[in-house]
């Protein structure tokens, strides 16, 4: 598991990690002397150091973990190599830490070169990665994007944490089950196979997903309409947000402001929270519970579900273009305590009228104005609570409606 974060406004690319030929670079060095070994004039030295270090333009690369230089004295000339492992990369723009990685332990090799004067092995250690020769690009490539797998398909192939900064960045979370967070700029977010989840906060954000890929959430600050491939969207904080499906099966998660959630295509699942929200379902056979605001809930075309589940007190939901026979009323024994056989709803319990006659009557329909309502004793000693309405008119059944 990755751990990877942009920490400034600094616009960033999460593959650029990971340098396209290091051969490229400026000022390669070695930092953070940990030990020392040997003679460099008398058989082997080593020297240990934490850090590699390297320029690219105005961007400082510090690859973090052990890294050993060993000399080998040949008489008059001999023989040098370098090779280490590092779990962490930082980034740094002017002295100024904009990026950093930590995850996947990465073996590097620069090869060993022969035929080194032997003065050149009796100075300092620092320079010795300049005089590698004989390593070539295939050593060089444990560094950069040329290796097959690619390195940030590498680093990134475990269930990772990917962070954007307020620039505009762009994050690719590869195998695994990624959560990926934008941030504040308009960034460009890949999640690759695995069940992935996406935090955006910016109208501009992109969420990129292949089809067959996994199951994806976004997560929502702001108003919404998922992406092609993506199946889950949650709205977040407590603004009055919008959140729009797609062609998918879609499940939409409202928050606790007023939110208007429209399904599309697919049969989808639409659950509204704690405002005042507007389900619509479109076109499929969807899911559509209100929560516990007064809400306005219509399946579209298909046949529909609509879903009391939660306490009843004022709650009342509004139900637009029911279709008896269509589409179907469920309700959660737990809240309807009074109904405790699970399935279609008896027609004893059921009442077409405006109040119960008898003690098992329990759900009940006001065909003139369209209120439906529950009584808890059948009797109306504790007084039914009305929770749903429909149009005015109505010859419900027992049949529209199910007990779960």
């Amino acid at each position: 598991m990755a751990k990877f974060e942009v920490l400034t406004a600094t616009a960033f690319n999460q593959a650029s990690l990971f340098v396209d030929n290091l051969q490229s670079v400026t000022n390669v060095r070695f930092e953070g002397l940990v030990g020392t070994e040997g003679s460099p004039l008398i058989g082997e030295y080593t020297e240990t150091y934490t850090t590699l270090s390297f320029d690219v333009g105005d961007l400082t690369y510090s690859y973090t973990g052990s890294w050993e230089l060993v000399a080998n004295r040949l008489v008059l000339v001999g023989t040098a190599s370098a090779s280490g492992t590092y779990n962490s990369i930082t980034v740094e723009s002017n002295g100024q830490e904009i990026a950093s990685y930590n995850g996947q332990n990465f073996a590097v090799d620069f090869g060993t070169s022969g035929e080194i004067p032997l003065l050149d092995l009796t100075g300092d250690l620092l320079g010795l990665l300049l005089a590698l020769d004989s390593g070539g690009s295939g050593a060089y490539a444990n560094l950069n994007t040329d290796v097959t797998p690619a390195l940030p398909d590498i680093a990134f192939s475990g269930n990772d944490t990917l962070t954007g900064g307020i620039g505009v960045d762009t994050l690719e979370g590869g195998t695994g089950n990624d959560l990926i967070n934008g941030g504040a700029g308009n960034d460009v977010m890949r999640g690759g196979l695995g069940n992935d989840v996406y935090v955006v906060a910016a109208a501009g954000d992109d969420t990129i997903e292949n089809a067959g890929q996994g199951t994806d959430t976004v997560r929502s600050y702001i108003n919404w309409t998922l992406g092609d491939n993506v199946e889950r969207l949650e709205l977040n904080g407590g603004s009055n947000l919008n959140g729009t499906g797609n062609a998918l099966n879609n499940t939409l998660v409202g928050n606790s402001g007023e939110n208007y959630l429209f399904g599309l295509d697919g049969n989808d699942y639409i659950a509204g929270g704690a405002g005042y929200d507007r389900l619509v379902g479109g076109n499929g056979d969807d899911w559509l519970v209100g929560g516990t605001g007064n809400d306005w809930m219509t399946g579209g075309a298909g046949s529909d579900k609509f879903l009391f589940n939660t306490a009843l007190a004022s709650n009342v939901d509004m139900i637009s273009a029911f279709v008896s026979g269509e589409d179907k009323i469920h309700l959660e024994n737990a809240i309807f305590a009074g109904l405790t056989a699970t399935g279609q709803l008896s027609a004893g319990a059921f009442r077409a009228g405006t109040a119960a006659l008898d003690a098992d009557d329990r759900v009940i329909y006001n065909a003139a104005n369209g209120s439906i309502s529950y009584d808890s004793d059948g009797a109306g000693g504790g007084g039914a609570i009305h929770f749903a309405t429909v149009s005015a008119g109505l010859s419900l059944t027992p049949d529209d409606f199910l007990v779960v």
